[in-house]
């Protein structure tokens, strides 16, 4: 009965077929239905490998991920004012470093065939905190202006806005608390912070939702730079819940003070082993690699509830 396709199709979406017909690498073998659950439990990648599909193996939820390169980056093809690398901790093989503009404007869209349900869609983003980093400045010109992070579905239904400083220096604490509405924020894995931007509920069945979603600070006109962004990821909200550390205000300016009391400076982000040369969709072993960062970083929560 382990075995049993009966049993194992209870665990797969009704569209898994279509995601496998999508994927960019092509699917080994697959067998049986307990194959397919573990090969889409391994993490599938789309569109020319700028999203990720994956089932979470415990409870089998759909999650999907959009990589910075999927993403609409406004000046993000001018070097001059962002810079694409690999870091550790991230979930995708490169990120965007926000180098320097007065214009941030990040935004995209993404298709899925979602069960009902209530899904969170996260922004992975990480502030820069070396003033040695590649002549970097550090993160500078969030303390103007919050960030405004948008979800919701193409048809404008199920729409969400919320506002965040990302910065966590002294006196952006009663500026934090005065917003109306607060982007939640949690602590992952070597410092990558999550921005939860908003929810969306699949009611009945399973269904496609088309989702926009955008997170952009272009009022004050000011120069900012210093924050990196991963991509977002898209997760049933009782996943998102228990992945990392949700931080309150007060609790993010006491790691901000000890940051800057114990460390002059992060360490040196970039990947000294990352040949340029490599290419960008490395199949299998790319989207096995999110599944893993999203393990670790469940594993790191459940820890820190545990003290």
């Amino acid at each position: 009965m382990f075995g049993c396709d009966a049993v194992w199709e209870r665990f797969l979406p009704a569209a898994y077929e279509d995601v496998l017909a999508s994927a960019t690498q092509f699917p080994p073998d697959l067998l049986s239905k307990k194959a397919v659950f573990l090969h889409l439990s391994r993490g599938v990648l789309l569109h020319n490998g700028t999203q990720a599909h994956w089932l979470d193996q415990a409870t089998g939820g759909v999650c999907y991920s959009v990589a910075a390169r999927g993403l609409r980056v406004v000046w993000g093809e001018n070097e001059q004012y962002w810079s694409w690398f690999p870091v550790r901790g991230s979930r995708w093989p490169e990120i965007a470093h926000l180098d320097a503009v007065c214009w941030f404007h990040v935004s995209g869209d993404l298709s899925c065939l979602l069960p009902a349900g209530a899904y969170t869609l996260s922004w992975r983003l990480k502030l820069n905190g070396d003033l040695s980093f590649q002549g970097s400045r550090g993160n500078y010109g969030w303390s103007i202006r919050p960030v405004d992070f948008s979800l919701s579905l193409c048809n404008d239904t199920q729409a969400s806005q919320t506002q965040r400083y990302l910065t966590n220096e002294p006196g952006i604490s009663t500026l934090q608390e005065q917003l109306p509405n607060l982007t939640p924020v949690r602590l992952v894995n070597d410092d990558w912070m999550e921005y939860d931007a908003g929810e969306i509920i699949v009611e009945e069945g399973e269904k496609g939702a088309d989702l926009k979603f955008e997170m952009k600070e272009i009022v004050s006109a000011a120069w900012k730079g210093g924050v990196m962004v991963d991509g977002v990821v898209l997760r049933p909200t009782s996943l998102a819940q228990a992945i990392g550390q949700s931080l309150t205000v007060a609790e993010l300016q006491e790691r901000f003070l000890q940051d800057h009391e114990d460390h002059e400076g992060y360490e040196d982000y970039e990947d000294d082993e990352f040949d340029e040369d490599d290419e960008y969709d490395e199949g299998e072993e790319v989207a096995q690699e999110l599944v893993e960062v999203e393990e670790e970083d469940t594993t790191a929560a459940a820890a820190a509830a545990e003290t």
